[in-house]
């Protein structure tokens, strides 16, 4: 019984890291999903299936991951012309737009389902995910625009949100990658 319950909790860790990793996709904080997990399995598990100082190094890059991602985006913005206060818009604006673009998920999911459960699981992310970009040019714009900016000046601000959105959803899809690869060498060898 014992051997069925660590096979069952094993496998709810995987899968709780995958959920990690797609939340990573839609712009929310999947890092933490993924260090606070494997600190649950490590404690479980009495440090032994991931280490106390291979928790430390998964912190540090959890924090890298997360301060990365916002501080591209930012940076992106400013890159491209604008005002601290628009990038402060861009990044609320990514966040409505994750969100109302997440409203729409159950009816692409289903519409996904024609193509099978991966079919439904890509469109479902399409919502949060294109919200985030669309949420975070027209926040940028909008703002540069109220703020009295020329036309282009404000499609060039929001331009700016989403080459520092995609920078900082790489680099953080990139570190959650590589934090997956170490802690499942680390439970499977």
């Amino acid at each position: 019984m014992l051997h069925a319950l660590a096979v069952i909790g094993t496998v709810v860790f995987v899968i709780v890291l995958l959920l990690g990793f797609l939340a990573v996709l839609v712009g929310l904080p999947g890092t933490i999903l993924i260090f606070v997990a494997s600190l649950v399995y490590s404690a479980c598990t009495g440090f032994e299936a991931i280490p106390w100082w291979l928790l430390l190094i998964l912190l540090a890059l959890t924090v890298t991951a997360e301060v990365a991602d916002n501080a591209l985006s930012a940076i992106g913005a400013k890159r491209y012309g604008t005002s601290t206060r628009g990038m402060f818009a861009a990044m609320a604006g990514g966040v409505l737009g994750a969100l109302l673009g997440g409203s729409s998920s159950p009816l692409l999911g289903a519409i996904g389902l024609t193509g099978g459960p991966v079919g439904s699981v890509i469109l479902a992310l399409v919502g949060p995910v294109g919200g985030a970009f669309v949420g975070g040019f027209a926040g940028a714009w909008l703002y540069e625009l109220i703020a009295g900016r020329r036309q282009e000046d404000a499609v060039r601000a929001g331009w700016g949100a989403i080459v520092g959105r995609t920078l900082g959803t790489l680099l953080k899809c990139a570190i959650a990658g590589i934090m997956l690869a170490i802690i499942l060498l680390c439970v499977f060898s």
